[in-house]
């Protein structure tokens, strides 16, 4: 879409329509559309990248459901909050599916291998997280 960012906007519309069979409508007006994307869109340039994000803010904006967005909710993570997403995501759907008990999240590490960046996320000991508070990112 780097080339022909209005295609941007009209390729999310389907998932739009899905989304707003899927969200009660007297939930629509409280429902946050965020889009963030990834490692692939860190290497457009600016300002297509910005042209990108306003051809998918309109799409949203302009879709006659009620789902609607402020256009700082499109932009792109950085490369370090996409692999504390994915550490995060692995450990909440393994303990949805039973394969760690609750007391585990936070004990597997992530490795996501993507088109265009890669992230490692590995987890603390149990001490050293409690003493640190956070998780460091390097």
């Amino acid at each position: 879409f780097a080339s022909d960012p209005p295609l941007a906007g009209q390729s999310i519309l389907p998932l739009l329509d899905l989304a707003s069979r899927i969200v009660p409508v007297a939930q629509q007006p409280d429902a946050i559309v965020l889009l963030r994307a990834t490692g692939g869109m860190r290497l457009v340039p600016e300002p297509r990248r910005s042209q990108l994000y306003d051809a998918l803010f309109t799409a949203v904006a302009s879709h006659p459901s009620q789902l609607k967005a402020p256009r700082e909710a499109f932009g792109t993570l950085s490369g370090e909050l996409e692999g504390v997403y994915a550490f995060l995501s692995v450990n909440h759907l393994l303990a949805r599916t039973g394969q760690i008990s609750p007391s585990e999240i936070g004990s597997v590490g992530a490795l996501d291998l993507g088109g265009a960046s890669t992230q490692i996320v590995t987890p603390l000991p149990r001490a050293a997280n409690a003493a640190a508070g956070a998780v460091p990112v390097f």
